[in-house]
């Protein structure tokens, strides 16, 4: 069946189906395994990755998570906490979108929280504990 023989309107959702889906990126090729940001105080840790190129057609769920959590367990390990857990496995994202929504450059990041009991600024002054 010739294109010719469609419908105008039938053309028309045709070529912006094509113009929509031509251009876009998955993350199925990012490593989420940068640490995006550290906050010691709050004892978090936000793991992703940064985009920047052709708009990303998902919200980062086809990126590869697998190594996430063994960063941000190193990150809380050098604070002096035991381990790391994620809060809400929500993946969160940040920057700048096209008017369709996707986004064009950010960041998209995963935020875990350090568990256990901070040790490496605990003072211990003698006789404190007596």
């Amino acid at each position: 069946m010739l294109v010719s023989s469609f419908p105008s309107t039938l053309k028309v959702f045709l070529f912006s189906c094509v113009v929509s889906l031509a251009g876009c990126a998955s993350s199925n090729k990012y490593m989420a395994d940068e640490i995006i940001d550290a906050n010691r105080p709050n004892g978090t840790v936000d793991v992703g990755f940064y985009h920047s190129g052709a708009p990303l057609s998902d919200d980062g769920q086809s990126a590869n998570w697998t190594h996430a959590i063994d960063v941000a367990r190193r990150m809380c390990k050098k604070w002096g906490y035991n381990d790391a857990e994620p809060i809400n496995n929500r993946i969160n994202w940040e920057g700048r979108v096209n008017g369709y929504g996707y986004l064009l450059n950010g960041k998209i990041w995963m935020r875990f929280l350090c568990t256990g009991e901070e040790t490496i600024n605990v003072q211990h002054k003698p006789g404190a504990f007596k």
